[in-house]
């Protein structure tokens, strides 16, 4: 008796197992077919949304310098993404030009062209538009990707019109 037991449950999980294996296909087949219809330009789009957003994400838990407001400017630019990350802490005198940095695609930045990190403090970015500073201009046709919602936020959105 126990052995038509044994049966039947093994019997009930090969069809589970297949069930799950046809439901997974069927998935992937969905997702293939959303992939193949999206072109080339709305995939590298979602490539570098996906990419800001892990981006963010990681420069959001960080503690030494947190980060305050993060804006994506130049976004008609297809193949490089350009950032503006203002962080508390970030080092440098309070009249000092914003720091511009580049990066790679790597294993961890996957994008087609390269990042354009652009850094500084709150106070920094403020004296950047007190100067008239020309890549401001650029913020402020930007969107804010992350606001930690302090005072000092709100405030350098007001400075950007964001």
């Amino acid at each position: 008796m126990w052995i038509a037991e044994r049966r039947s449950i093994v019997k009930r999980l090969t069809l589970t197992q297949t069930s799950s294996r046809v439901d997974a296909a069927r998935r992937i087949d969905h997702h293939a077919l959303m992939i193949a219809s999206m072109s080339t330009e709305e995939r590298v789009r979602q490539l570098h949304d996906r990419a800001v957003n892990d981006l963010i994400v990681a420069h959001r838990q960080r503690a030494d310098e947190p980060l305050v407001l993060a804006i994506r400017f130049d976004v008609m630019d297809t193949e490089d993404i350009h950032i503006l990350e203002i962080l508390n802490g970030f080092p440098g005198g309070d009249d000092d030009e914003l720091l511009v940095t580049e990066f790679e695609p790597s294993a961890q930045l996957r994008i087609l062209g390269k990042l354009h990190l652009t850094l500084g403090s709150p106070a920094q970015l403020e004296s950047a538009v007190r100067r008239g500073d020309a890549q401001v201009e650029r913020f402020k046709n930007g969107r804010v990707v992350h606001d930690d919602g302090s005072p000092r936020a709100t405030v350098l959105r007001a400075k950007l019109a964001l």
